[in-house]
């Protein structure tokens, strides 16, 4: 009997450390489970919320954006490139070289003077300078004809230089001969209401004079 006492014993001990070693292996993946099974958190609205904002942000300096463009293309910008224009199209309609240009009907229109031959014909050309409305013709002066024999640079090139150089608009602009130098002068009109006359040579094309 006393045996058996021992050899139940020792399976009671057995049996009782693989009751609480699977106890054990029970337990641990029951705990996994319920942090697994726990639910997510619920999504925000503030990832969206920055991006509408950024969306607003970026709205914003476009409209800035468009508001500077818009402050730019002033009554300067559309003078000068409308008498750019205009001289294109005298050019083209005659076939000649022009060399004057001015605005003295105070009408807006274009009035271009241009070598055409041995003649000097007048083109009149509405205020964009897409349209012809007139034309003149006359004799040549002979110093208007020597002075363009010399031209290197043109009316359109000059005229350019001299609003880049000191920004307003163009008044006006023609050929002339200073001090035995073929000179086109240019009258620019600038934001601050005073009148420049700049000297362009017109061979070199450089700025070699402004007056107020």
């Amino acid at each position: 009997m006393l045996i058996r006492r021992t050899t139940t014993a020792a399976l009671a001990l057995a049996l009782a450390t693989g009751l609480t070693a699977c106890s054990d292996a029970t337990t641990t993946p029951t705990s996994t489970d319920e942090t697994s099974s726990a639910p997510a958190p619920a999504p925000t609205d503030e990832g969206d919320d920055t991006s509408s904002e950024d969306d607003d942000t970026s709205s914003d300096d476009d409209e800035t954006s468009d508001d500077d463009e818009t402050s730019d293309d002033g009554p300067a910008a559309d003078a000068t490139a409308s008498a750019l224009a205009a001289i294109g199209t005298a050019e083209g309609e005659t076939g000649g070289e022009a060399y004057e240009i001015d605005d003295s009907d105070d009408d807006g229109t274009w009035e271009v003077d241009l070598r055409v031959g041995d003649r000097s014909v007048e083109v009149t050309v509405s205020p964009d300078g897409a349209t012809v409305q007139g034309t003149e013709e006359e004799d040549l002066d002979d110093e208007d004809a020597t002075a363009l024999d010399t031209v290197e640079v043109t009316m359109a090139e000059a005229v350019a230089t001299a609003v880049q150089d000191v920004g307003g608009q163009l008044d006006e602009a023609e050929l002339e001969t200073e001090d035995g130098e073929v000179v086109w002068k240019v009258d620019v009109d600038t934001d601050q209401d005073d009148d420049l006359e700049i000297m362009v040579d017109a061979v070199t094309g450089e700025i070699v004079a402004t007056d107020s």
